[in-house]
């Protein structure tokens, strides 16, 4: 019994641990817009893990249905200031790599594995939504149907403001395992 016992524990022991969900806000802020547009993308790099495929690799970035451990329970907002067309596209042929933003969470997040990019510069990507924005408020998405790809799969997804005189703010909230 007590080498079934420690049998047992050993195997338990090597079994890996459970991935915790840490929750994210990336956001353009504000942005004042004179006859422009904007774009803003969150990525998933496509070379992500370490040599044996596990350490630094992140799962699917998802996004929340619900408020779950404080998280933001909306995927994503767009506020603009006056009407304008919010297109939604994702696995652009052409990954973001300008303007980097910035990703913010609790102190105790570890660094995110996904990447953010403001005034985006991502193309060939594929249209999902499109919504007409009436402006003057703050629009909220629910985005839990648009997870990003897994660690090594390049993927991504961008909301576009069509052009505008105005301010416009684009506001993503993914959730990441670590």
């Amino acid at each position: 019994m007590k080498t079934i016992i420690a049998l047992l524990l050993s195997v338990a022991a090597l079994a890996p641990a459970a991935l915790a969900q840490f929750a994210y806000t990336a956001s353009t802020g504000n942005v004042t817009l004179n006859s422009a547009g904007t774009a803003a993308t969150i990525q998933q790099p496509a070379a992500t893990c370490g040599a044996t495929g596990t350490s630094n690799c992140s799962l699917p970035v998802t996004f929340p249905t619900s408020t779950v451990g404080g998280a933001n329970a909306t995927g994503a907002s767009v506020y603009v200031s006056v009407a304008a067309t919010v297109t939604f596209s994702r696995n652009c042929t052409t990954p973001a790599t300008a303007t980097a933003g910035t990703i913010t969470g609790p102190a105790t997040n570890p660094p995110p594995v996904f990447q953010f990019f403001t005034a985006s510069n991502a193309s060939g990507c594929t249209t999902v939504w499109v919504y007409n924005h009436t402006g003057g408020y703050t629009q909220s998405f629910d985005m839990s149907t648009l997870p990003l790809a897994t660690g090594n799969s390049q993927s991504n997804i961008t909301i576009t403001i069509s052009s505008i005189t105005g301010t416009a703010n684009i506001t993503f909230n993914p959730l990441e395992r670590h």
